[in-house]
């Protein structure tokens, strides 16, 4: 083969051997490209889910937040309801009883009155039954005699002398008229005498008005 072929063939193999190499060289880039742009969808998709995740963590506890408002506002107003039914229920029984108490201070009154002793122990039957029937609703009558003075359960309407220095004053001589409380309260004072300290001199019942 003369100079000439054998350069020629020599320069055929380097642009062959150079092309071969560009080609692979092209064919990575290629896959390295590809590769980056399957990454890149990927990574999106997570960014997406993470942010949906964030988004319907914080609306189910905004929705967790309303719904316990919800039922602590719904408590709230049920157990408001019940106060005014209870007060409106206590009020409206109070206002029953106090207009029968009166029966029973007329039947006290006829027991003192009346000299036959079959008479007076039909009445006392008869009391004894009002007692117990306004005891099953809760109501008590309060006799406070001998007790001391207490304003929150007696009203004093007259002052009497005490019978002795030894005798302390402030005390509840007589009850004129029982008193009575439903469920703990009071809805009638009693009416009393109260004693005062003892003098020398006579002196008349003082009443009070």
């Amino acid at each position: 083969m003369s100079d000439k072929n054998k350069n020629k063939f020599h320069n055929e193999e380097k642009e062959s051997k150079v092309n071969t190499e560009g080609t692979e060289a092209s064919e990575e880039s290629v896959k390295a490209e590809e590769n980056t742009v399957k990454d890149e969808p990927v990574e999106e998709v997570e960014v997406v889910k993470k942010a949906e995740f964030y988004k319907i963590k914080a609306e189910s506890a905004d929705y967790k937040d309303r719904w316990m408002r919800s039922v602590a506002e719904s408590d709230n107003y049920k157990k408001r309801n019940a106060n005014v039914w209870q007060d409106a229920f206590y009020e409206g029984k109070k206002e029953v009883v106090s207009k029968i108490l009166s029966i029973g201070d007329n039947l006290e009154t006829a027991i003192g009155m009346i000299p036959d002793d079959k008479s007076r122990e039909g009445v006392e039957k008869l009391l004894k039954q009002f007692v117990s029937s306004l005891e099953s609703i809760g109501v008590k009558p309060i006799d406070p005699t001998g007790e001391e003075f207490d304003p929150a359960k007696a009203e004093a309407v007259m002052q009497v002398d005490a019978e002795s220095e030894e005798e302390k004053s402030g005390f509840i001589k007589a009850t004129f008229r029982k008193g009575y409380e439903m469920n703990g309260k009071i809805i009638r004072y009693a009416q009393v005498s109260r004693s005062e300290e003892h003098t020398s001199e006579l002196q008349s019942p003082m009443y009070l008005v």
